[in-house]
């Protein structure tokens, strides 16, 4: 989490803005008016930034002290993973 928010505390208020707003533009009418997500994760159009906050957030979680071994190689694994592999764990694809 608080890497999370330290990613998001380095975007500049138009940034963030651009984000909400094209995760807005993908989200059907009838889940926004039930309050549900945007859409299944095999349809969403991503920006190609999500990688590099992926990696960096793996990256800081291996960096913690006190994680299983197993742990921190997995972590290390999917920060060094390459864009087309990350591409289709994020849309589910097998």
């Amino acid at each position: 989490a608080d890497a999370q928010q330290a990613l998001l505390d380095e975007l500049t208020p138009q940034q963030r803005e651009a984000l909400q707003s094209q995760a807005r533009a993908q989200q059907s009418s009838a889940a926004a008016g039930a309050g549900m997500p945007l859409r299944p994760a095999n349809t969403l159009q991503l920006d190609g930034c999500w990688r590099d906050w992926l990696r960096m957030l793996c990256q800081h979680c291996a960096d913690e002290t006190g994680l299983p071994l197993e742990t921190r190689q997995e972590l290390q694994r999917v920060a060094a993973a390459d864009d087309a592999w990350l591409d289709a764990q994020a849309h589910a694809v097998l």
